[in-house]
């Protein structure tokens, strides 16, 4: 059975992400990565992933808080831990939907060799999100995936072979 990283993003992403992660995990032997911020007890993501084998990353980017040393400091504390999952767990490819906390995921994995998967959020139905377009532009994906097939013309690597949900 092969490995996959996969981020559970938080907040609108989550039920996207849990929904593909449930498509995979009878294939793949799944490894998640989670934000800090929606792990509590009793959480539906904490009930959702007991017994499973997951990290918990610090949010380095959000909307409610734009500063740029707490984003950098955050960042480089989700890359410090992600290196030493990645090099524990050894996945064979890495699946991120939507979320900004697919970056660090991505810089960590492309630095290793691993390849990564990024699916849009079928809520972007007419533009490539910002994370989106930043790993596309980095080369930090191997595959990019749109769930709306208009959106295949909105960069030469963005593929549409359906939705996850």
């Amino acid at each position: 059975m092969k490995n996959v990283l996969f981020l559970v993003a938080g907040g609108g992403f989550q039920w996207e992400s849990l929904t593909l992660a449930d498509q995979l995990k009878e294939d793949w032997a799944c490894h998640y990565v989670v934000g800090e911020v929606g792990l509590y007890p009793g959480s539906v993501l904490s009930k959702r992933l007991e017994g499973s084998t997951y990290l918990a990353i610090p949010e380095f980017s959000s909307r409610a808080n734009s500063n740029l040393l707490h984003i950098a400091r955050n960042l480089w504390r989700a890359m410090r831990l992600l290196w030493g999952a990645v090099g524990r767990q050894r996945p064979d490819v890495a699946v991120c939907l939507g979320s900004s906390s697919s970056i660090p995921i991505a810089m960590v994995c492309r630095l290793r060799g691993i390849p990564v998967v990024f699916i849009e959020s079928i809520t972007r139905t007419d533009s490539l999100s910002s994370t989106g377009r930043l790993l596309l532009r980095l080369h930090l994906v191997d595959h990019f995936y749109v769930q709306w097939p208009e959106q295949e013309k909105l960069h030469p690597q963005a593929r549409y072979k359906g939705t996850v949900l």
